[in-house]
């Protein structure tokens, strides 16, 4: 029997050896990247928190992650290396499954297996992968698990693919892309099928819902990140976080156009050379009909919907959420790279740019010759010899050209050209990336964390708008120490926070964290008593940040195009985002009226098309609407642009 498995084990490796050196070897390249210890860097906010949640069964932040908790429960108590170290690896190994999964499913759109590397290539080789797959966070796990429902989708696995979306449903809101795409992709095959739209299955995700109790079951005194057990304190808890999907306001210019600069630097890095086959792409998936383009259509909404998730958010760390887009992206370059290579009847893009290239350059000699030489003048034996010449280069062209097309060169060419390039990037991320090594080399979270006892128990901290702060004491508390943390607007409000830390102050035990920045530049927090010499500097400081806002500087403030490594590891995050403009005249906003203005036709010829069969009438009505709506949206973006500039 064990000889018997043996050999069975032995024959799958021999036929998936190359899937498997994928996974080891990615999962390898995460790993060696992974932080060693507590850190700050590549926006890893909330890695103290998630800490905290895994070794005492608390409260993460919104909206609760409780799959990731339990799940970080568990892992925390297996006793290799630092407990940070522990959790960060669920991101390195979810990054390396990722690639595997990545592998498998561009086998399916290429007719080899080497071709199909090129997938996991362009997932390793960005930087904003690399920088959430070696930290203490769950987006990780959550693009995994949309990668895997997206496969088990493509395989017809209805129940697997819905168990696995109500799973990432406990995770991370971001599930919610690739849930509505295969959701709504099932429900159009079903209706152009002539069967019912919905089956029982497609209901599976509601269960993820049930994983929320975990939330309500484990909230208990002393309340951080929820203020208590009422219902108002579980609705501020889970939808608190407004302002942030479409949040960026369009009245500030310089915002929008940071945002596009930043947007663009962080892409290019991550795809480098693929971007010239996904564009191609997304265009003939946007030309494709029929209902064997729906899976196309679905893979290049998951690519697209987390760009513009980023683009248009009012949080400029959101950029992590970009890590899916990643993942999918290098799906649509392997079929980009097979559509605009493969010969077939109908000859690809680069096919005819190849025919036409040797013309072009056969005309741009003849016309120079003709210039130069004239055409009814004899030639010397010099210019005999230039025209042999250029004849021969041209001449060498075409059949290089030629003989590219006839061997399927160009194909190769193009992977071969994006493998190296991503291969050149991987290189660089072992050399920027590696935390605790090259970045980050003092760890300054983990220094902080150790400076964390300064602050005697029973006195109080004022953590400034700072989270980063607050959650070392948050973990300092649960390990038997009693620091109360006076929390700043955003989970209470103001005027209670200043009167805390008035009444702190007047018994002596007020503390207050300064925002001060490490030689490396990297955020090391510091700490002192509040003092009758420090109190009107103090208590200013907390006036501000107790509403989560903070002097405006626009000088000090970054602008132009930056090193997107800065971006990615969120070095820049207090220096080129220090303040964000909020308005209602924001992309979400804008975006709804749009929407409403486009569709607002339809709705009154649903609504009225019946009862008014006068055609003229209705179209009356719906330029009418179309107006009304017009006019509302004006008159509000003018008053919101109004208050932004008198609040300048």
């Amino acid at each position: 029997m064990i000889s018997g498995l043996c050999g069975y084990a032995g024959r799958k490796i021999k036929e998936h050896w190359l899937a498997l050196l994928v996974l080891i070897g990615a999962c390898a390249y995460f790993l060696w990247m992974t932080a060693p210890n507590i850190t700050w860097v590549n926006g890893d906010c909330d890695g103290t928190v998630y800490l905290s949640s895994a070794k005492y069964a608390t409260i993460s932040y919104t909206t609760g992650s409780p799959v990731y908790n339990m799940l970080n429960w568990v892992v925390v108590r297996i006793p290799i290396g630092s407990e940070f170290w522990r959790l960060s690896a669920i991101s390195a190994i979810s990054a390396g499954i990722t690639c595997l999964l990545l592998f498998i499913i561009a086998k399916k759109y290429t007719s080899s297996k080497i071709k199909a590397l090129i997938a996991p290539l362009i997932y390793c080789a960005s930087g904003v992968v690399v920088s959430q797959a070696t930290i203490l966070d769950s987006y990780s796990l959550t693009t995994m698990l949309s990668v895997l429902a997206f496969y088990l989708h493509l395989q017809g696995k209805i129940k697997s693919k819905y168990s696995v979306l109500a799973i990432g449903l406990g995770i991370h809101h971001l599930i919610l892309f690739p849930l509505a795409y295969i959701w709504l992709a099932d429900a159009v095959k079903r209706f152009k099928s002539k069967q019912k739209m919905f089956r029982p299955a497609m209901f599976i995700p509601a269960l993820g819902l049930l994983f929320y109790i975990w939330v309500f079951a484990i909230n208990k005194p002393p309340y951080y990140l929820i203020s208590g057990e009422s219902i108002r304190d579980y609705v501020t808890y889970f939808f608190g976080q407004g302002g942030l999907i479409g949040g960026l306001a369009l009245s500030s210019l310089n915002d929008v156009l940071r945002r596009a600069q930043d947007a663009s630097l962080i892409l290019s890095l991550g795809f480098g050379l693929s971007t010239l086959m996904i564009f191609p792409m997304l265009w003939k998936i946007y030309k494709t009909k029929g209902i064997g383009s729906i899976d196309n259509k679905v893979l290049a909404l998951l690519y697209l919907s987390p760009i513009l998730y980023y683009v248009t958010d009012k949080d400029p760390q959101t950029y992590i959420y970009t890590m899916m887009a990643f993942a999918f992206g290098g799906l649509l370059a392997v079929q980009g790279i097979e559509w605009l290579t493969h010969k077939e009847k109908e000859k690809p893009l680069l096919d005819q740019l190849v025919d036409v290239i040797p013309s072009v350059i056969a005309s741009g000699i003849v016309m120079s010759m003709a210039k130069q030489f004239g055409l009814v003048k004899p030639l010397s034996k010099w210019g005999q010899w230039k025209y042999r010449t250029k004849n021969n280069i041209r001449m060498a062209f075409a059949r290089f050209f030629a003989r590219l097309r006839r061997m399927h060169k160009l194909q190769y060419a193009t992977y071969i050209g994006i493998g190296v390039c991503s291969i050149g990037l991987m290189v660089f991320n072992t050399q920027v990336y590696d935390i605790g090594k090259n970045l980050d080399p003092t760890l300054t979270a983990t220094q902080y964390q150790a400076s964390v006892p300064e602050v005697p128990d029973g006195d109080y901290i004022y953590t400034n708008i700072c989270a980063i702060s607050s959650q070392s004491f948050w973990l300092y508390n649960q390990e038997g120490h009693d620091v109360k943390v006076i929390p700043t607007g955003f989970r209470r409000p103001s005027n209670e926070s200043v009167e805390v830390a008035q009444q702190a102050y007047d018994e002596g035990k007020l503390w207050i964290i300064d925002k001060v920045f490490a030689d490396s530049g990297w955020v090391l927090p510091k700490q002192h008593k509040v003092t009758p010499d420090t109190y009107e500097a103090d208590f200013k400081n907390i006036s501000f940040t107790s509403n989560q806002t903070q002097p405006f500087d626009s000088s000090a403030i970054e602008t132009g195009l930056v090193n997107p490594v800065d971006l990615i590891t969120g070095k820049l995050i207090y220096s080129r985002w220090s303040a964000v403009a909020s308005s209602n005249l924001n992309v979400g906003y804008v975006l709804v009226w749009a929407y409403a203005g486009l569709f607002s036709a339809d709705i009154t010829s649903a609504i009225w098309g019946r009862k008014i069969k006068d055609k003229r009438k209705l179209k009356f009505i719906n330029l009418f609407t179309v107006a009304v709506l017009v006019g509302l949206l004006v008159l509000i973006c003018t008053i919101s642009g109004m208050k932004m500039i008198w609040m300048r």
